[in-house]
């Protein structure tokens, strides 16, 4: 039976994902759009993320309105305001997601000082004679998870007994794409 740490592994990466916050669309101010043929747009758009809203008819416009009207924010302008956003919500994601690797990483350190896992180094080391599983020459000394998806409930085929040098070009391998 495979020997299970007490206490289940945070995940690695955040449980939570930052949702661009909606806009409520308060700062909605009259804007004009001249046409290439120089007809005039009258309508709504909001100052906070660009979005436009309700178009008027010059009937539904007092002349003193059309007049106030502001130009309309150009598309640039837009996508700027949305790129700030975007990076925003990007950053706090990162930050996210740098909370959930460091709580994982201190799990990871407080089972490497467990029972459960002394025991299952000790097994593995023991199935290798204390030689490296990797160049069969050097003496084991530490042990390899070949895989952290099942990491304080690992089987012992999931580890491996390695020499510093082999595990440190295992874990080169695999920060290489």
């Amino acid at each position: 039976m495979i020997t299970q740490y007490h206490k289940p592994a945070p995940s690695y990466a955040s449980q939570k994902v930052v949702i661009l916050e909606e806009c409520k669309h308060t700062d909605m101010q009259l804007v004009v759009y001249v046409a290439r043929n120089n007809v005039k747009w009258y309508r709504q758009q909001c100052f906070s993320c660009g979005h436009l809203g309700k178009q008027f008819a010059y009937a539904d416009l007092t002349k003193a309105e059309m007049e106030a009207a502001i130009p309309q924010l150009a598309s640039e302008i837009v996508t700027e305001m949305w790129n700030r956003k975007t990076k925003k919500r990007q950053e706090e994601q990162a930050e996210l997601e740098d909370i959930a690797r460091f709580r994982w990483w201190g799990w990871y350190n407080e089972y490497l000082q467990s029972p459960v896992w002394k025991e299952k180094r000790a097994k593995v080391f023991a199935r290798a004679n204390n030689l490296c599983e990797a160049c069969r020459d050097a003496p084991a000394m530490q042990v390899h998870h070949r895989t952290y998806e099942n990491v304080g409930r690992e089987p012992l085929f999931d580890l491996v007994a390695v020499c510093a040098d082999c595990h440190r070009i295992l874990h080169d391998k695999e920060q290489t794409p």
